[in-house]
């Protein structure tokens, strides 16, 4: 529980402090969207947590990389990376669904 708080006044912060940086919508993509891509998976917090940290900074990587090459604002790129993450996780997740579904079908 003390986890989930201090995770919590955490991303007030870093929400509020965004605002003035980036703007709303990109604050929105940057924080939500790799939190939701991991907490997807994740059984515990911290693992939502870890996996939301490693698919941030995959979203930053990769969003920069399609900036520069496609001459795009770098910004906007990294949160359409990250929501681009957050599509294909949740893709994976239904596929999976559905193939332990199909198998629990077929053997029942």
């Amino acid at each position: 529980k003390l986890t989930n708080f201090v995770l919590l006044v955490l991303i007030t912060l870093s929400i509020s402090a965004s605002f003035t940086v980036v703007g709303t919508l990109l604050s929105f993509g940057l924080l939500i969207a790799p939190a939701a891509a991991s907490l997807i998976w994740a059984k515990h917090t911290w693992e939502g947590v870890i996996g939301a940290s490693i698919i941030g900074a995959l979203s930053i990587y990769v969003g920069l990389l399609i900036s520069w090459y496609a001459s795009t604002a770098a910004g906007a790129t990294i949160a359409l990376t990250a929501v681009g993450f957050f599509f294909v996780s949740l893709a994976l997740y239904e596929i999976k669904r559905a193939l332990q579904k199909k198998r629990i079908l077929r053997f029942a």
